[in-house]
């Protein structure tokens, strides 16, 4: 059986990632004029540059992870495999929004999910 996301959930997230790519807010990808919401995903194949679709992945599994609890920047090995999954999956669905593709990607595989805290040290007698 195929798990299946809520929708309520998606829409959440969808809406929490376009809020926070307010252009204001996140300088290093002010050089892309739109949301990911309104972004196309033939446009995040075509029209941004690999720069503007590392800064927008970067984004979005940033501010997915603080949803989870996350305090740190995603790991680059996360963010170069999100980048790809992005663009692999807008490929097959150019119909969608990029922000519709990130939320999915991210609550669809845990690897994508933040690297758990080292336990704290205990203190010895």
């Amino acid at each position: 059986m195929r798990p299946t996301v809520p929708l309520a959930g998606l829409v959440l997230c969808a809406l929490v990632l376009a809020a926070c790519t307010d252009s204001n807010e996140k300088p290093r990808a002010a050089a892309w004029p739109k949301s990911y919401a309104e972004t196309t995903c033939p446009e995040y194949n075509s029209a941004m540059t690999e720069e503007q679709q590392r800064a927008a992945a970067a984004d979005m599994l940033a501010d997915a992870q603080k949803l989870d609890g996350s305090t740190q920047s995603p790991m680059d090995r996360k963010v170069n495999g999100f980048v790809v999954s992005l663009a692999m999956t807008c490929a097959l669905h150019p119909n969608l929004d990029l922000a519709t593709v990130g939320v999915t990607l991210y609550r669809r595989d845990k690897n994508y999910k933040p690297e758990p805290l080292p336990p704290a040290p205990t203190l010895s007698p």
